[in-house]
């Protein structure tokens, strides 16, 4: 399947998703698209790892804004508060993936899909110094009274600034890079 038609039928899926939902329901709904990981881009037959699919893909989501908005976690929160929707609150969130198609979460130690990620010697203690790094930056934030980071748009609006908050932000960013990345399922023996 080409680029084109890959979008096309991903367009059309979401008119599916939205044609089911009643209309008296459509500016209460949120439907998540979440492309987690690169593997799905780097093992497909798009060319140039999906970068022109996912050109086409928001182009095609901008064009087809009569039925799709595009809204972040955020914005959508903010909108819910304004138009006083309430929402139920989520009180367990399972594993996303590697829960062995269950959609229920699967504690670590049972769960051989999980151990991709850590449980082999190198791996823990990488993790441990990942953790000990974030430690070290959030005490570096708080002895010097910088922002937590609690979400990403409020990192971007300091990006480029210099001194402290910036060597701050730029820590954030390795930080979160790292604790996302697929670097501990390679040291994986």
């Amino acid at each position: 399947m080409g680029t084109d038609a890959a979008v096309s039928a991903f367009i059309n899926y979401l008119k599916g998703i939205y044609s089911e939902i009643p209309l008296q329901d459509h500016k209460n709904i949120v439907v998540t698209l979440m492309l987690n990981g690169e593997n799905w881009m780097f093992m497909s037959p798009f060319a140039l790892d999906g970068v022109p699919f996912l050109e086409q893909l928001y182009l095609a989501l901008e064009q087809n804004s009569s039925y799709i908005r595009t809204i972040t976690p955020s914005q959508y929160i903010q909108f819910m508060r304004s138009e006083n929707i309430s929402a139920p609150v989520i009180q367990k969130v399972a594993t996303g993936s590697w829960n062995r198609g269950t959609g229920f979460a699967v504690p670590y130690q049972s769960n051989p899909s999980l151990e991709q990620w850590s449980g082999y010697q190198v791996q823990d203690f990488y993790w441990e110094a990942l953790n000990y790094v974030r430690q070290t930056v959030i005490n570096y934030g708080n002895s010097n009274r910088l922002p937590l980071f609690i979400n990403y748009t409020t990192l971007e609006k300091y990006k480029n600034a210099s001194g402290k908050i910036g060597n701050y932000t730029r820590a954030w960013f390795g930080i979160y890079a790292s604790e996302g990345s697929d670097w501990f399922f390679q040291m994986a023996p």
